[in-house]
């Protein structure tokens, strides 16, 4: 049997990725389906993880979310490193492998700043679109368009997990367990504490809110883990939690241009425990109110604020 390799930008839409990633391992098997996640943080030449993960597969499914042309130009500016998302894709095509995009919450058309070959790799015949308000029957139609580009080689067995069509507190639990197991980065996986933001982001998330980031910090005198940081395409909210680990207020600010959105963040680094590198994060609102988190790792205050509007200051000590 062959397997499905996963292409993804951790910094695209890590929530639909974990979403997907959650039906297709479910579908086809913690061996049937290869995520780079693991592949691009050990040491040693990423390549050659990602060319054994492309030699078993027989299908590719690409996910493409609301930045992915943006982190593709962006990347591309970035002689330093290498898009390994773009190698893949092209990787794939060289492979004659079978490529399956996979629109996250969006239009089945590509963005400007994609290149041509790029565009030809990504069909828009065998496109499928996961949309926030169908999520159960598009990563179903999804199962079938693999099914059907495989030549056979994937065999999907039962669901096991099944997703609502809108996103109610079991289906934001499974995307955030899979997007903090799976698809963060390994330093941002907090694997310690991944249940707590799972349940965490169950109880503040809505039906019509899209998970960005979470991580774990701490309010203003309180301990470490006491306030969840919790991101969405609209608001960043600090769930504030007691001794029990239960959400006791949630303070926010929006992520907009009116009077009271967001409109600067002030950044304190600091060593924890003069070894951690952890960070202070002042959220300035346009009515000279602000909302403070404390202790967030680097890493994850770095992709917190990664996931900001351009619009909104920074300003750090260093």
């Amino acid at each position: 049997m062959g397997r499905i390799f996963v292409s993804y930008r951790r910094a695209d839409d890590p929530f639909g990725a974990g979403l997907v990633a959650a039906v297709l391992r479910d579908r086809f098997g913690e061996d049937g389906v290869f995520l780079d996640t693991w592949v691009l943080n050990r040491r040693g030449d990423p390549k050659s993880g990602l060319c054994r993960g492309l030699d078993g597969s027989a299908a590719v499914v690409a996910l493409i979310g609301r930045r992915w042309e943006e982190r593709l130009v962006e990347r591309a500016r970035d002689a330093t490193s290498p898009d390994w998302v773009a190698w893949e894709l092209r990787e794939a095509a060289r492979r004659t492998l079978p490529v399956i995009p996979v629109f996250l919450r969006r239009s089945p058309l590509l963005g400007t700043g994609v290149p041509d070959d790029l565009s030809r790799i990504l069909p828009r015949e065998t496109a499928v679109a996961v949309r926030q308000g169908s999520l159960r029957s598009d990563t179903e139609r999804l199962v079938e368009v693999v099914v059907a580009h495989s030549g056979g080689a994937v065999s999907p067995r039962p669901a096991g997990v099944t997703l609502s069509e809108e996103l109610d507190p079991a289906t934001v639990a499974i995307g955030v367990d899979a997007m903090l197991r799976h698809v963060v980065p390994v330093p941002q996986q907090r694997m310690g504490n991944r249940q707590l933001l799972v349940t965490t982001c169950a109880t503040v998330l809505g039906r019509q809110d899209w998970l960005r980031h979470v991580s774990a910090g701490a309010s203003p005198d309180g301990p470490s883990g006491s306030g969840i940081v919790v991101a969405t395409e609209a608001a960043v909210t600090v769930a504030n939690l007691d001794e029990r680990f239960a959400v006791v207020d949630r303070p926010s600010v929006t992520l907009g241009r009116g009077p009271d959105d967001l409109e600067s963040v002030d950044v304190r680094r600091r060593k924890r425990l003069l070894v951690r590198s952890v960070a202070d994060l002042r959220l300035n609102r346009r009515n000279g109110t602000h909302l403070d988190v404390q202790g967030l790792f680097a890493g994850a205050a770095d992709d917190l604020l990664d996931n900001l509007p351009a619009s909104v200051a920074v300003r750090s000590d260093g």
